[in-house]
């Protein structure tokens, strides 16, 4: 049996205490992601085994940091999502956010790390619509960088 076929909430809430930092901010479901769960549409609800309010958990440990939003795992996969205006004056945000996450990840959040989803883990959800132009060297730097190019909606 793969590991994609059976998702175990107990595993993945297992996973985010055993990173300190974050340790008590695990939720149920999306619950981490308050009104921005409105943003998400998930195909099998059912399959989402928990989510944590990144920025607002790591707040206090990284005041200054440029901290990425929110992660959840759907299918025993984990998602990065950042919400925030997808305009092109915003991409280096989103980048040096990025930055951040991967380095944290790496220093800190191994057993998330480990879920991550193998195609495209690092979403952007723009506030008010998406005002970047696709093919664009805004577009493209998203890319290099390993952001998929921002949406309105999420849809897994």
């Amino acid at each position: 049996m793969s590991p994609h076929s059976t998702w175990n909430n107990m595993a993945f809430k297992d996973d985010v205490e055993e990173v300190g930092e974050i340790r008590d901010c695990y939720q149920t479901g999306l619950k981490a992601l308050g009104s921005d769960s409105a943003k998400v549409r998930i195909r099998a609800p059912r399959d989402i085994s928990g989510s944590v309010f990144l920025d607002q958990c790591l707040e206090t440990v990284y005041p200054q940091a440029p901290r990425w939003d929110y992660l959840f795992c759907y299918r025993n996969e984990v998602f990065f999502m950042e919400v925030h205006p997808a305009n092109t004056s915003e991409v280096r945000s989103i980048i040096a956010k990025l930055t951040w996450l991967k380095r944290w990840l790496a220093e800190n959040g191994a057993s998330i790390n480990k879920r991550k989803a193998r195609d495209h883990p690092y979403r952007w959800i723009g506030t008010n619509g998406v005002h970047i132009t696709r093919n664009s060297r805004h577009h493209r730097l998203l890319i290099q960088a390993g952001v998929q190019f921002p949406q309105e909606v999420l849809i897994l």
